[in-house]
């Protein structure tokens, strides 16, 4: 009896031990599952934040000073008051349309004075490509534009004048006038702009090539693959030698085989089919155009190496 009650208290104690041993192993496996699930909240939170974050990126919170219009401009806007932008003709256009967008895809059809300066332009030279998204300028407010340079093709045509091009480089047969608005004084900044890149092809003949037979100015039309005006329409935007630059619409559709005729809506391409960036244009010329406060497509997501365009507001004073 005493070696049964011995074995007994034997069996008790392990199975005593036994029991220790699952309850430490329970708790352990409901602290792992505890911390795991506070690791996946944590997770969940930091992805609403960005979620969030980008989704203001997009609407009127961002620390821009809408001030930067009455500087830039000012032959047209004289005053900012409250949420109005003050004409030099004392009407008023409207600075937040308070429209709460969630992509930048949805503030390139619904964009407004705000969300115009959201994403400054870098002005020096390009360190890295482009990230996803950063198309300083890309985000044009129309009514802005037509009431300064022209509502109607017939409006914008008539401040329109022929400028030389590079008159020291392409002489005779191979003289180019370009068609361009003296809103702004941005035929004279041309002007100023072709005499600097005269004085440089001379210095360095190679870069003639990237000059010659330019893609453009004055052209009333809308972007391809979109419903929004381009700013050709309103005669201060420029493309040199298409030739030896790189669109990125233009590289999809070779990528996938289509014809640059092939129509295709650009917000049917996501970003990460967007091509990878490209560019040829030397940054000496790329300086020239930035020291007369015109933006360079070569520095957007989307790039469009051949654009320059005349966008002072873009250039704030922490960037200059």
């Amino acid at each position: 009896m005493t070696h049964i009650a011995s074995l007994f208290l034997k069996l008790n104690r392990l199975s005593f031990l036994l029991i220790v041993f699952f309850l430490i192993n329970v708790c352990l496996l409901g602290k792992t599952q505890a911390e795991n699930s506070k690791q996946t909240q944590n997770l969940e939170q930091v992805q609403k934040l960005k979620q969030a974050q980008s989704k203001e990126a997009y609407n009127p919170t961002a620390n821009v000073t809408p001030s930067i219009y009455v500087t830039a401009y000012p032959d047209h806007i004289v005053a900012i008051e409250g949420n109005f932008l003050i004409w030099k003709d004392g009407s008023k256009m409207p600075i937040k349309n308070l429209v709460k967008l969630e992509t930048f895809k949805e503030a390139l059809d619904n964009p407004d004075l705000y969300r115009q300066l959201i994403i400054p332009y870098t002005p020096g030279p390009l360190k890295n490509p482009p990230t996803e998204d950063s198309d300083p300028g890309r985000i044009r407010y129309v009514p802005f534009f037509q009431k300064m340079y022209g509502g109607t093709q017939e409006e914008v045509r008539k401040n329109l004048v022929e400028v030389e091009w590079l008159p020291r480089t392409f002489k005779g047969v191979s003289a180019v006038k370009l068609l361009v608005t003296q809103v702004n004084d941005v035929s004279d900044k041309i002007k100023k702009i072709s005499a600097e890149l005269d004085d440089l092809v001379q210095k360095k003949p190679h870069y003639k090539k990237y000059l010659k037979n330019p893609g453009g100015t004055f052209s009333w039309r809308l972007i391809a693959g979109t419903d929004r005006p381009s700013s050709h329409s309103f005669g201060m935007t420029i493309d040199i030698n298409v030739a030896h630059s790189h669109y990125w619409l233009w590289d999809y559709k070779k990528a996938h085989g289509l014809s640059l005729e092939t129509e295709l809506k650009e917000s049917s391409i996501s970003d990460k089919n967007v091509p990878a960036y490209k560019n040829d244009i030397p940054w000496d010329i790329v300086a020239i155009f930035e020291k007369h406060h015109f933006i360079w497509g070569g520095k957007w997501f989307h790039y469009d190496t051949m654009h320059f365009e005349y966008r002072p507001e873009l250039y704030r004073k922490d960037t200059n």
